[in-house]
């Protein structure tokens, strides 16, 4: 760069440099925007905590400056390139380009403070993907709240009067010259080392509106109260003693993959007699419950007999009462339901840069056993890269809303997806072809109806409730109900055809959702209290179960996978870190986390129930028994169990960090795991400790 350049770029004209500074403050504005909606209600000691407003603005400006540089760098291009081909106009043309570029980059940030404002989620390709279907996008657009988008598009709109004066202002005011043209790379060298100095696009990554990226999680949850790095050997020690399964023979198979093991068999007492020897071959049906939460479940202690249909079926099968999510997302209850990991610390989890993670999930133990795996939903399998996920990890099959589409045509829809009772018709229909080949079938099944806006079709009247039809819990429990009548007439179709009797069914839900019980919240992405992660479960095997049992033991979705390996004999290669739910053992615990908005880590080990939030590095503990619905902070009173909790869940989140982004977890596929032998099962058995 020469002293010539220089000199051109700082001589170029006062409103140049205006431009630049424009380009600069309405980034700024935008975030402010967020933290003052999103962050601030939910920070102690709110918007007067400038340490922490500080830190979100500093780790997000690099951002802000690329994109500054990056327009003023198209605005001096397009300027010179107008001047020197002396183009007809060129001062409308170049105004009105630059306007216009001015209006979509900020209709974007507007949408996007819309959005992360109503269900904290930013915009990204996946929620475009979403959006390209307009009548999901209307209706959820509907949900969401129309007057604030509205009245910004008309703030938005004066102003682009008043921008398009000032553009073409600056446009006259340039004339062609050697500093015009000097200026140009130098700018563009700032903004190559400005974005050099940005991991990752931290600042407007879909992750969170902190703008951190995954090394500074790993970094938050690798750091103790005393701000001690948890990566010794000590912290991956006391890690992995909370990570490895309990009641399980297993051989460890290679060091370079430590949560990778050959499970021989389970021992320990049995909690219940259910036990399905490997030449019987009876279909599977996991059923996922779209926001069914433990909390309004009748034989959960629910109050509005909203869930008659889950209750009978209750009385005939096995019941988890304080079962538990490991994440307050589909996707990541996908992971740690399916695989037996908890997600990772990230709100990306089955998306495009994922869907070829050497994961090992119970697609892979069901095809060995000849099975054929479906995977079904009610809404596109675009979404959130669901498609080549699934297909990725064993699935044969995988249904959505485009075959839904095929098989029932116009039939009534929610702003997601298809309702649930054609999903699961779809399902049994499935099913029947499965048994007509001879075939037996594991089927994924994620039902749909029950995701906000909870809608139901015009047809469906449930029977009322005390809450207030103008309440938007009212409209969750009348979806609940809908769903749960779904469920209902689903299982009566099998019985009617005897399939019921061929096939064993787990049913759960994804995630709970919060109806306002803590600070007003509706969004699952601002906490870890139990309204968003208690969830029920239920596995139903009839001829096999005939009298309903209740299960008291405390359990979360990554004890899904040795649970079923338990109950159907396998064995074989896999990393799920859960406890079969079938044994009983001395100690259990569940570990979640939430990456959206403020990050949270927690446990909970026997009645206690730990959060920490890590952006205040603040401890919540609850005693769930006396406090079910954790009303009474108890960390103060009880420093050394807060100490213990911190201890192991920042260890054990940290280590399972570090093994996701090393891919540490298994050695990594070579096309479809849809094959019969993952690519994991190469890997030599190594001398490691049995259990």
């Amino acid at each position: 760069m020469k002293p010539n350049d220089l000199q051109g770029l700082v001589r170029l004209p006062r409103c140049t440099w205006s431009y630049l500074l424009l380009w600069l403050a309405v980034p700024v504005l935008f975030r402010l925007a967020i933290y003052v909606l999103v962050i601030a209600p939910e920070v102690p000691g709110g918007i007067l905590r400038l340490k922490f407003l500080a830190q979100c603005f500093l780790i997000g400006l690099p951002q802000d400056l690329l994109i500054a540089l990056q327009m003023w760098l198209l605005a001096l291009v397009a300027m010179s390139v107008a001047n020197v081909l002396r183009l007809p106009a060129r001062k409308a043309m170049v105004a009105g380009l630059l306007t216009a570029v001015f209006a979509f980059t900020h209709l974007y940030l507007l949408v996007d403070v819309a959005l992360y404002t109503k269900i904290g989620l930013r915009l990204d390709p996946d929620l475009a993907t979403f959006a390209a279907d307009w009548r999901m996008f209307w209706s959820s657009a509907q949900e969401v709240g129309l007057a604030p988008l509205v009245t910004g598009l008309a703030v938005l709109s004066v102003s682009l009067t008043f921008i398009y004066r000032f553009l073409h202002r600056t446009v006259a005011e340039l004339t062609f010259s050697p500093r015009l043209l000097a200026a140009l790379p130098v700018v563009a060298v700032l903004a190559f080392t400005t974005r050099a100095a940005i991991p990752g696009m931290l600042a407007y990554a879909a992750d969170n509106a902190l703008a951190r990226d995954e090394t500074q999680l790993i970094r938050s949850a690798a750091d103790s109260w005393q701000g001690k790095e948890a990566n010794s050997a000590d912290d991956a020690e006391l890690a992995l003693n909370y990570l490895r399964p309990q009641g399980e023979h297993f051989t460890l198979v290679d060091p370079q993959y430590p949560l990778l093991k050959e499970t021989r068999g389970f021992h320990g007492p049995r909690l219940f007699d259910l036990s399905i020897p490997p030449e019987e071959r009876p279909h599977v049906v996991f059923l996922f419950i779209e926001s069914f939460r433990g909390r309004d479940v009748g034989v959960l202690g629910g109050r509005h007999n909203v869930t008659p249909n889950f209750d009978r079926l209750a009385q005939q099968g096995i019941l988890f009462t304080q079962f538990y999510g490991n994440g307050v997302q589909t996707t990541r209850a996908v992971i740690a339901s399916l695989f037996g990991l908890p997600p990772r610390f990230s709100t990306k989890s089955v998306q495009a840069a994922n869907s070829s993670l050497p994961l090992i999930g119970m697609a892979d133990l069901f095809n060995r056993r000849g099975y054929r795996s479906a995977y079904f939903f009610g809404g596109s399998l675009d979404f959130e890269n669901q498609e080549a996920f699934f297909r990725n990890h064993g699935y044969a099959e995988t249904h959505g809303e485009a075959q839904l589409q095929q098989h029932f045509g116009t039939a009534a829809r929610t702003s997601w997806g298809y309702h649930d009772q054609y999903l699961l018709d779809y399902v049994a229909d499935w099913l029947e072809s499965r048994e007509h080949q001879g075939q037996p079938g594991f089927a994924t099944v994620f039902t749909i109806t029950n995701h906000h806006p909870w809608r139901v079709p015009d047809d469906f009247q449930p029977a009322a409730t005390d809450v207030p039809p103008d309440d938007e819990y009212h409209r969750y429990l009348r979806t609940m109900r809908y769903t749960d009548h779904c469920l209902g007439r689903f299982i009566e179709r099998l019985q009617q055809r005897g399939l019921d009797r061929k096939t064993v069914f787990f049913i759960l839900a994804d995630t709970g959702t919060p109806m306002g019980e803590h600070h007003r919240n509706y969004m699952l992405v601002n906490y870890l209290y139990d309204e968003g992660l208690r969830i029920p479960l239920l596995i139903l095997a009839p001829g096999r179960i005939d009298q309903g049992q209740q299960v008291d033991v405390l359990g979360s979705q990554v004890d899904l996978l040795p649970t079923v390996m338990d109950i159907f004999q396998m064995t074989g290669l896999n990393h799920a870190v859960g406890t079969s739910l079938a044994r009983d053992v001395p100690r259990r615990q569940v570990f979640f986390n939430n990456p959206f908005a403020l990050q949270y880590l927690g446990m909970r080990q026997g009645d206690w129930k730990y959060i920490q939030c890590l952006g205040e590095r603040r401890p919540y503990l609850f005693d769930v028994a006396r406090d079910p619905h954790e009303t009474r902070d108890l960390a103060a009173d009880h420093p050394q169990v807060v100490a213990e909790c911190q201890a192991a869940t920042s260890a054990v989140h940290a280590y399972l960090l570090r093994l996701y982004l090393s891919g540490r977890i298994a050695p990594r596929q070579s096309g479809s795991a849809a094959t019969e032998q993952h690519p994991a099962r190469n890997v030599p058995v190594a001398t490691g400790p049995n259990q």
